[in-house]
């Protein structure tokens, strides 16, 4: 271990004096922390030095070390523990080479931390290669990726390690309207604290058309493809092993209405799911975020899930230490617009070796899944990738299982007159899975087929009318509907536009029939230049017809924005969603209510100053109070060399009684072009499922060429 180290830095001072470009960065900075009945002190001193240079027109590389020494001082129930001493380093090299039509990058990164008390004395190592190869021939030969990746974490303390071994490779070809891609892949994850090894491998391979006919007035689209998995198991049976469930899309959205996504819908994420552990995709769950940070799951099927893991790093890519303060809750739904709460215990807790949070839950069959945070962190952490999986104990001392899939879809666009436009999609999948030892389901299926019709004439009028039909189940549980749907849409002139759309449905899920209505519109409108204006709303009935009971949901919102000056701008926004029901049924849906409305004022004077003030009252089906969230960010001298930044909110889950505050304050000077001062003073405070609180204070000096 220490000659890899060793060798990275000789490396870098070699190609020093030469490098295209070399920026070296040292700081020092001291930290206090009171959380819960814990108060701790840190005294930081690091390094980071960064090269990057061209060994060729062909080859670069990328060369960073980083040396951080700590000191650490901790009150547990105000007795005092033996100081702590730790040293942590992290090399890491990455290498390119572009030779012709072949493109290769290897990066390799090491955190390794020595942790020095009076009573032990503990390692912790994180290891991490990533090398990817690409190459694209001629057109009549097929491209292809090869991927081989590491990741091992070791703590010396418990003896423990998980090391995760895969190695991927995909060969693409296109020939006119037809392209194929075939792929495989071999993982290897090995746990000693848990006890257990698994060897996975995957076969896929798919087959698409896509062609337009008849001038452009017909297009045609079409996919079919199958995948053959198989997995080898190893336990002593003492404790529940993941095993992965693979999602088609993960999206984000912040919504404080989790119930329905009519006004919030969410958006894609690829970085989500691009197995970058130390890339952050966007999404921030410390002090400067908010609460309701959803992330979302499409997995295009019926699939069993139990545990979701969210990954995190700091700024700096850099392991999160702490991030207490935030509690999950789980969402499923059909549609991925209304959701229901899952009603079972949901545990969450942060793995530090690992930086990710654990979210568990009993398992559900679903096929959309969603997970929604309350709080913040009192550290930075932003979200770098996520993943699903189904806890299970193999009970054997081996186990294995198979599964096979297989999916295929088709579209179909016809155009026969201008204002007039057909479209057809359907889509099939089914898989089985052979789980040796283990009781459950055994084949899953889901189809769906859907016929619309847009009519679109001269006028400010269009129609859309839509049928559809949808079956999805496994062994042990069925899903079928149908239905149809139509929509107006009136648009007298292009600031004004009304929506009205209408959905019945008939439903048959496990024997029991149901039927479903719901009715949404929308009115949005630019009154003036500077004025927005778009209020909304659904109303909807599911009759329950063997039970004669019925849930009744209506939900509305309403969002106004207004550029009063050039400075000021006001915002207006409100939304209410409601279920109720009526007649003596179970439902897994429990009567609900969760009223909002806000205010909110942004003030830009100035480059010296600028405020923000945002007010709201939450109302629930038990409980209701005051949001509010203020923000100020003052340059006195107006040229940005000294900044302030101010910022306090309050949330309200109205569900659970659930309570987040948080405050930061940070002054920063930049003294010169080399040299910054920084103080960050934060406040996080959480009650609810988990009751938390954490104060600190960061002063930070950093000095880079």
């Amino acid at each position: 271990m220490r000659a890899r180290i060793t060798a990275v830095g000789l490396l870098l001072i070699a190609l020093t004096a030469s490098g295209d470009e070399f920026r070296p960065r040292a700081g020092v900075s001291y930290e206090t922390r009171d959380s819960n009945s814990i108060s701790s002190s840190v005294l930081r001193k690091e390094i980071d030095l960064f090269l990057s240079r061209s060994l060729s027109s062909a080859v670069s590389i990328r060369v960073n070390l980083a040396a951080r020494q700590f000191e650490t001082g901790a009150r547990f129930d105000g007795v005092r523990r033996p100081s702590t001493r730790s040293l942590e380093l992290r090399p890491s090299t990455a290498l390119k080479v572009v030779l012709g039509r072949f493109d290769s990058e290897t990066e390799y990164l090491l955190r390794r931390a020595s942790f020095n008390t009076s009573n032990a004395d503990s390692v912790n190592t994180n290891e991490s290669i990533d090398s990817r190869l690409q190459w694209t021939p001629s057109r009549y030969i097929p491209a292809g990726t090869l991927r081989a990746t590491r990741y091992k974490v070791a703590t010396s303390l418990s003896a423990g390690e998980t090391t995760n071994d895969a190695v991927y490779g995909t060969l693409a070809y296109s020939w006119a309207a037809l392209s194929a891609t075939a792929s495989s892949s071999r993982r290897i994850d090995s746990d000693s604290r848990a006890r257990y090894d698994r060897t996975m491998s995957d076969h896929t391979g798919s087959l698409m058309y896509s062609d337009e006919f008849l001038g452009g007035k017909m297009s045609v689209n079409a996919s079919a493809s199958g995948a053959l998995s198989n997995i080898d198991e190893q336990s002593d049976g003492a404790s529940q092993i993941p095993a992965v469930v693979p999602f088609t899309r993960a999206l984000w959205v912040v919504d404080e209405t989790p119930l329905d996504s009519f006004d919030r819908p969410l958006s894609s994420v690829p970085a989500l799911n691009d197995g970058r552990l130390n890339t952050s995709a966007g999404i921030s769950l410390g002090p400067e975020s908010t609460s309701f940070q959803t992330i979302a799951f499409d997995f295009g099927r019926l699939a069993r899930v139990s545990l979701v893991e969210v990954v995190v790093r700091d700024e700096r890519q850099d392991l999160v230490v702490n991030a207490g303060g935030i509690d999950w809750s789980v969402y499923t739904s059909s549609d991925g617009v209304r959701w229901i709460a899952h009603t079972s215990e949901v545990v969450s807790r942060f793995d530090a070796a690992r930086s990710q949070f654990d979210i568990s839950f009993e398992s559900i069959d679903a096929r959309w899944l969603k997970v929604v945070t309350f709080g913040v962190t009192s550290q930075a952490a932003f979200v770098t990738e996520v993943r699903t999986f189904l806890l299970t104990t193999v009970s054997r001392p081996s186990r294995e299982t198979r599964y096979r899939t297989y999916g295929s879809s088709a579209a179909l666009s016809y155009t026969p007159l201008r204002a007039l436009a057909i479209n057809y999609t359907g889509s099939l999948y089914s898989g089985t899975q052979d789980v040796g030892g283990v009781a459950g389901w055994t084949e899953v299926r889901d189809l769906n087929h859907t016929l619309g019709f847009q009519f679109s004439p001269r006028g400010p009028l269009g129609y859309d009318l839509r049928f559809e039909t949808h079956s999805a189940g496994t062994d042990e549980y069925t899903e079928d509907s149908r239905g149809v749907s139509g929509g107006i849409r009136y648009v007298p002139r292009q600031q004004l536009q009304f929506l009205l759309s209408c959905d019945v449905r008939e439903e048959e899920i496990d024997l029991e029939l149901r039927e479903r209505r719901t009715c949404s519109t929308q009115a949005s409108a630019r009154i003036f230049p500077s004025l927005d204006v778009t209020l909304g709303g659904s109303d909807g009935v599911q009759d329950r017809i063997t039970e004669q009971g019925r849930v009744l949901t209506r939900s509305y919102y309403l969002n106004t924005s207004a550029r009063l000056t050039r400075a000021f701008t006001l915002l207006l926004s409100g939304s209410s969603s409601h279920a109720t029901i009526e007649g003596s049924v179970e439902q897994e849906l429990p009567p609900s209510r969760d009223d909002r409305a806000y205010a909110e004022v942004d003030w830009r004077g100035n480059r010296v100053i600028g405020l923000g003030v945002s007010l709201g009252w939450v109302a629930g089906e038990a409980f209701e109070g005051l949001v509010q969230r203020y923000r100020v960010r003052w340059s006195p001298f107006g040229d940005g060399a000294i900044t302030i930044t101010t910022q306090y909110s309050q949330d309200i889950d109205p569900q659970s009684d659930g309570r987040s505050e948080r405050m930061l304050i940070a002054p920063r000077w930049q003294v010169n072009g080399n040299t910054v001062l920084s103080l960050t003073y934060t406040s996080v405070i959480t009650t609810g499922i988990q009751d938390f609180e954490s104060k600190s204070i960061l002063a930070s000096l950093s000095i880079a060429r």
